[in-house]
């Protein structure tokens, strides 16, 4: 478990003119990786989840995975529990009826969105499933403590073993999600036949040269790089939104996208920081790219955060306000941690 780095570090220069001596107190930048750990606790509601973004309570089981591992990453306990208590009612609430986790919440209410006329297969969404497993999994292998989540990781399992069932009908990335999550119990004779269909499920639905994302999750889930060789044809340069003069040439998340997504970026950048040895391209220059566009904006004036696009496109200010998850995995790359095998192996097979 690790310890917070102090938020301020403070030094002391002194220079000596004539027998006169001044001083000058120096307040050092904070190091990258605590600035935003430091946003990401900005992001803490009074109910315990985190927001997407500053002033929006609109958040995602999948933000709160990510958050929740950073906290515990950095041995802060006390937010993690934040996060998932609020799941964990959720799931006690629900009982025998537990269909899975909703993919979209309320941070001030600490509820799920109504779901409308969305079916069950997209409300309930088995890749912030998969993660929030991951997330507790997590909390007990870094705290010790494998049970005050117990019934919430049975049943996030339970629910996710039937949903692989259903793996065809599944994007890739997802079935990947659920992969890595599953993969904590291959020696039940229950999971490890779904495992194998989980594979094959990605494998099948793999497009290396269209999504991002595949080649992400085929090296850090199944230890697979073979994808960094179809990722040049994402490759996207563009001006910054924000200050219109600050180029970032970074990578889409979909060949049918002409704009770059900092969020597909940032974890094109872990992939390869990972994988480096074994990858046919040298993304060394994402980190430069990317750290040049970040934001402040966050309750915390130390805080800094990174948006989720350069343009703007998709979603009010995608390009000018930071959000979690392009944050989050910048710091899983800071770190070279991978949040599919929750530890710093390159994959989890």
């Amino acid at each position: 478990m690790r310890v917070p780095l102090k938020s301020l570090r403070i030094g002391v220069a002194c220079g000596t003119l004539l027998l006169a001596t001044t001083c000058r107190a120096v307040t050092e930048p904070q190091p990258a990786p605590r600035r935003y750990v430091r946003f990401i606790e900005s992001l803490v509601a009074p109910s315990g989840l985190v927001r997407g973004r500053p002033n929006d309570n609109f958040t995602t089981a999948w933000k709160n995975a990510l958050a929740t591992m950073v906290f515990l990453h950095e041995g802060n306990a006390l937010a993690a529990h934040g996060i998932l208590d609020v799941f964990s009612g959720f799931q006690q609430a629900q009982g025998a009826a537990f269909r899975g986790v909703p993919q979209g919440w309320d941070a001030e209410s600490a509820r799920p969105v109504a779901q409308g006329d969305q079916p069950d297969a997209n409300y309930y969404w088995v890749g912030d499933g998969g993660a929030l497993l991951r997330a507790v999994q997590y909390y007990g292998v870094s705290t010790g403590d494998h049970q005050r989540y117990e019934s919430l990781e049975n049943a996030l399992r339970d629910w996710l073993a039937a949903r692989a069932d259903e793996c065809a009908t599944i994007v890739a990335e997802g079935d990947a999600n659920m992969y890595a999550a599953l993969s904590a119990y291959a020696n039940d004779p229950a999971i490890a036949p779904r495992l194998v269909k989980l594979r094959q499920c990605f494998y099948d639905g793999v497009q290396f040269d269209n999504i991002g994302d595949h080649t992400v999750r085929a090296a850090l889930v199944f230890g697979d790089p073979s994808g960094f060789s179809h990722i040049r044809g994402l490759e996207r340069t563009e001006t910054w939104c924000v200050d219109g003069k600050t180029t970032v040439h970074a990578f889409a998340a979909f060949s049918g996208e002409p704009y770059v997504n900092l969020d597909i970026s940032t974890e094109l950048l872990l992939t390869w920081k990972l994988w480096k040895r074994q990858s046919s391209r040298d993304l060394a220059f994402l980190e430069r790219e990317i750290s040049q566009v970040e934001l402040g904006g966050a309750s915390d004036a130390g805080a800094r955060g990174l948006p989720y696009l350069v343009t703007q496109h998709q979603f009010t200010k995608a390009c000018s306000t930071s959000i979690v998850d392009t944050t989050a995995f910048m710091l899983f790359a800071l770190w070279e941690w991978n949040p599919f095998s929750i530890d710093t192996r390159a994959s989890v097979q």
